[in-house]
């Protein structure tokens, strides 16, 4: 159970633990929700340290079915963090100048004017 996260193994160990039937039950089906839960905890973990499209992929894969948790997992973090690394790439690039790189907004504080 080394690939499982600890809700996957706390519900083996209970299994385990437990008879013959509690066992079989884990085995055909009462792995299931656990295993779930851990990747939806994985997709948290994006959530936490993740740039600002991995945050929003995986908010978005949260909000949806067990299946978009896991294509998140195995696809669209990889590309969300390669997404970022571009915008990171392109803000760079630019010198660090706001309105220059991917979309970034410009701002300018206002000039004063002569005095009236």
């Amino acid at each position: 159970m080394a690939q499982g996260g600890s809700g996957t193994r706390q519900a083996g160990q209970t299994a385990i633990a437990g008879t013959i039937n509690d066992m079989r039950t884990f085995l055909e089906s009462g792995f299931q929700r656990p295993w779930f839960d851990d990747k939806r905890v994985k997709v948290g973990q994006a959530i936490a340290t993740g740039g600002p499209g991995v945050r929003a992929a995986a908010q978005q894969a949260l909000n949806g079915t067990n299946e978009d948790v896991m294509t998140f997992l195995d696809s669209g973090r990889q590309r969300a963090q390669d997404d970022d690394r571009v915008r990171v790439g392109q803000i760079m690039n630019t010198g660090g100048q706001p309105g220059r790189a991917g979309g970034v907004e410009r701002h300018h504080p206002r000039r004063p004017g002569p005095s009236s």
